[in-house]
């Protein structure tokens, strides 16, 4: 049996580090709490310490940039290459950017449609960034791919990023046969802050008759509940990169526009105010939806990792869906961690378990 965490010590030179450095960053080298299964190498560390949240803290206390500007500078540096298979188009539907892949071979009958909404805590990704993952659902799925470029937040409050999806979804969904796009097959699906998207608006839309029915819910990886933050999985994971505990408090603390010092609040479980309780609301926790919402769900897939403080909200979604009838289909990457599948085709920082969700994916299409 593999142990279950280890400590990496990177290199006894870190520790000549100048002490203007603060110390959270410099122990993002010298130790991380991970496990053998996780095949780490170096470039995990480099990417857990690249996109580390306390990088941008010192460049917000050094009043050089925010943090969120930062993170968004890091993702806007990965390339945005084009695919000689596909017609890419950027789009705006109303004032929400969409960027959308149809492959070039004609097809005899309308493709399934599939409206993606991109990770990233709704602070960071972006159209580009997802540009490349985008490009292989469609190739390999033969599918017409929307990708949603939502507004963000700080700069956006609460609930302009959810308002944006929705917005894309039904002027999307109202005007399928403009893009060669059958009806009976359009699925939803999102990763992380995305799946949280996907999970909210395939619920809203179980009360919109007027409106096309969702076929299927891919959800990787997604955040479904904002009221226990000390299931096992918080626990376990709750120092293991991209998404520390730390981390998902912080970025909660942006997304609802609270002070930042609710994020040891919320670390504590103990966010029982009036400030907190659009947290408890099932727009914003999906998993407490009613009974007779859930039951009427599509088809889903859930993949939930290894090493991610998300993984206990992606098994408790499994089981509501389970228990009211829903056909679930639940592939658990053991070698994985949160924000896995944003490496996908990013050469130095490439994990073959992102290829390995995304295949899930294709196959799940496929077989709809």
């Amino acid at each position: 049996p593999l142990p279950n965490f280890l400590t990496y010590v990177i290199s006894d030179s870190l520790f000549s580090l100048p002490m203007l450095v603060p110390n959270p960053v410099i122990s993002i080298f010298l130790t991380s709490l991970v496990s053998y299964s996780m095949c780490l190498t170096n470039k995990y560390l480099l990417l857990s310490f690249l996109f580390s949240v306390q990088q941008g803290n010192i460049l917000e206390k050094l009043y050089i940039c925010s943090m969120p500007k930062f993170l968004r500078f890091l993702h806007d540096c990965f390339l945005d290459k084009k695919d000689p298979h596909l017609v890419v188009t950027t789009l705006h539907f109303g004032k929400v950017p969409v960027r959308l892949y149809k492959p070039k071979a004609p097809s005899a009958k309308p493709r399934c449609g599939i409206i993606f909404f991109h990770g990233g805590a709704c602070i960071f990704g972006s159209l580009k960034f997802y540009n490349h993952l985008c490009c292989y659902l469609s190739r390999e799925s033969d599918s017409v791919v929307l990708s949603v470029g939502y507004r963000m937040v700080p700069d956006h409050k609460y609930p302009a990023p959810l308002n944006d999806c929705i917005t894309a979804t039904i002027h999307f969904l109202r005007t399928l046969d403009t893009y060669g796009v059958d009806p009976s097959r359009v699925i939803l699906c999102g990763d992380s802050a995305g799946g949280s998207s996907a999970t909210s608006i395939c619920q809203m839309l179980v009360t919109q008759p007027d409106l096309p029915k969702i076929r299927a819910q891919i959800l990787i990886y997604p955040y479904i509940q904002g009221f226990n933050f000390q299931l096992p999985s918080h626990q376990q994971n709750k120092n293991i990169p991209l998404l520390t505990l730390s981390d998902l408090g912080l970025y909660l603390c942006f997304y609802f526009d609270m002070d930042p010092s609710w994020t040891s609040i919320f670390m504590q479980n103990a966010h029982r105010f009036k400030e907190s309780k659009m947290l408890l609301q099932p727009t914003n926790s999906p998993l407490i939806a009613d009974d007779d919402i859930i039951a009427q769900l599509p088809e889903t897939l859930l993949v939930s990792c290894e090493f991610d403080i998300l993984r206990d909200d992606a098994l408790l979604y499994k089981k509501r869906l389970e228990d009211l009838g829903v056909p679930v289909s639940w592939h658990h990457i053991e070698d994985g961690f949160h924000g896995v599948l944003f490496t996908f085709g990013q050469k130095v920082f490439y994990f073959p378990c992102s290829l390995k969700i995304l295949n899930i994916i294709i196959l799940f299409i496929k077989e709809l």
